[in-house]
């Protein structure tokens, strides 16, 4: 409460009245008021006598301007942090690599590699070989033979073979299906399915036939001499006399 006192003094008569009437007291007194002892009343004493209207001033400037120095250095010493923080962040998202990168640089599946002279036919690949003949076919079912000369784009082509080996997927084609034909070097060539008949055969008496209807026999005529299919041919049916065959017929897409 002295301490109070002496701040709110504002001038050196107020001082001067204090001093004497802390002078006059008793020190035993003010020690059981206060809780001061002899040497803090000095130094309050002394702290009383600077305490003049002008050292006041002086004394509120300076505490005032060491607050905004203080202040000024808090927000110089912040500002650092606040700017390092967003370059940071922006450097992170520089370098995190996106979707479209992760799939620009994924390699590239494996192309699927294929053997020359082959039928692929509904995901089954059949081995072809050129005029082996009946011979050729009856001593192994899963090959299939070239029927009239070798396989050529640029003309029409019967592939032959056994229906109890893979060459039976072609008695399965329908509208929509596509059979890819690998000539000697590899390359490939897509057809698209046309058609397909099957035809009664008489037997020949040499492991062979005949056409048994005339207009079964033109029907062959067009498909295997003229334009540039692709046929293939299966056994479908056998009897005393004679068998059917099945001519599945594909028109070049490429």
């Amino acid at each position: 409460m002295i301490l109070i006192l002496f701040i709110k003094l504002t001038s050196k008569k107020e001082i001067n009245k204090t001093e004497r009437l802390i002078t006059t007291m008793e020190i035993k007194t003010i020690k059981k008021i206060t809780g001061i002892t002899l040497v803090g009343l000095t130094v309050l004493a002394m702290s009383a006598q600077s305490l003049t209207p002008q050292a006041i001033e002086d004394n509120t400037t300076h505490a005032e301007t060491t607050k905004v120095a203080t202040q000024d250095t808090k927000e110089e010493e912040k500002l650092p942090e606040s700017k390092t923080e967003p370059e940071n962040k922006v450097l992170e998202e520089t370098v995190v690599p996106t979707e479209t990168t992760k799939e620009e640089v994924a390699a590239a599946p494996a192309k699927e590699k294929v053997e020359p002279q082959t039928l692929k036919i509904k995901g089954n690949t059949i081995k072809w070989y050129t005029e082996i003949g009946q011979a050729g076919i009856n001593a192994d079912h899963n090959v299939a033979t070239t029927w009239g000369g070798d396989f050529s784009p640029g003309r029409s082509t019967l592939i032959a073979g056994h229906d109890d080996g893979p060459m039976f997927q072609a008695t399965k084609l329908e509208a929509g299906d596509v059979v890819s034909v690998f000539d000697k070097d590899g390359k490939e060539f897509q057809y698209r399915f046309l058609k397909k008949k099957n035809i009664p055969m008489v037997y020949d008496g040499q492991g062979s036939g005949f056409v048994e209807h005339v207009e079964d026999d033109q029907y062959l005529a067009d498909v295997l001499d003229t334009g540039n299919f692709l046929n293939l041919q299966v056994c479908v049916e056998y009897n005393a006399s004679g068998y059917k065959i099945m001519i599945a017929t594909l028109e070049p897409m490429n």
